[in-house]
């Protein structure tokens, strides 16, 4: 159903536009219960015309399309506002407050899996990741920080060593040219030398989204 702007016309009659105002009611009502419009979409509030007292109007979802940042999305002072963002191929949600052109990532990836990362609420990025490395080796995060990261922590899987202790693993930061994407490992053995044979380890790294 198309909405007809501008009806009625200057000079028209409410009685030769009733046709074109009854259209644009139903239009808009159908927008509001359907979201797109088209009639065909799934309903994202309760219909206008409900009466069985389930909140005629009240969502049942929301829909947002992605948006670009900026000043065009920003909500006045003394007030905050959500839109969705594009990350890595995906619509995430993202805080945005008080007029200030600073957005904070509030979804993100969950992934089940032995490398992986997710968002948190706040903007901080966890991360969990498996390598195999000897002392000295630089290791890349499943996803770069945007500044440094807060805390590193590894642990030996596995030494293939049978009943020798596990090493010392001290993950080393700001020691590369790109300390938000990547570090180097300190693996010290239990005797207190570099690891220089590789080792199976475990990883959590925190750091800002």
């Amino acid at each position: 159903m198309t909405f007809t702007s501008n009806i009625p016309a200057s000079g028209q009659t409410l009685g030769n536009s009733r046709l074109q105002v009854l259209n644009n009611f139903a239009s808009l009502r159908e927008a509001i219960s359907n979201g797109s419009g088209s009639g065909s979409g799934q309903p994202n509030h309760v219909d206008v015309n409900n009466n069985t007292g389930q909140g005629a109007g009240k969502h049942v979802f929301v829909q947002m399309p992605v948006q670009t940042p900026g000043a065009a999305n920003l909500p006045l002072a003394n007030e905050g506002g959500m839109i969705t963002q594009t990350v890595s191929g995906k619509s995430e949600l993202f805080y945005v407050r008080d007029n200030v052109n600073t957005y904070y990532q509030f979804t993100g990836p969950s992934l089940n899996a032995t490398n992986g990362y997710t968002v948190i609420l706040g903007g901080v990025l966890i991360q969990w990741f498996r390598a195999t490395a000897a002392n000295g080796a630089t290791i890349t995060f499943p996803k770069a920080f945007s500044a440094p990261p807060y805390s590193i922590v590894g642990n030996e899987i596995t030494n293939g060593g049978g009943n020798v202790p596990f090493d010392f693993v001290k993950p080393i930061t700001g020691s590369t040219g790109t300390p938000n994407a990547t570090f180097i490992l300190n693996l010290i053995t239990n005797n207190g030398t570099p690891q220089p044979n590789p080792q199976l380890i475990n990883f959590i790294a925190i750091g800002p989204a």
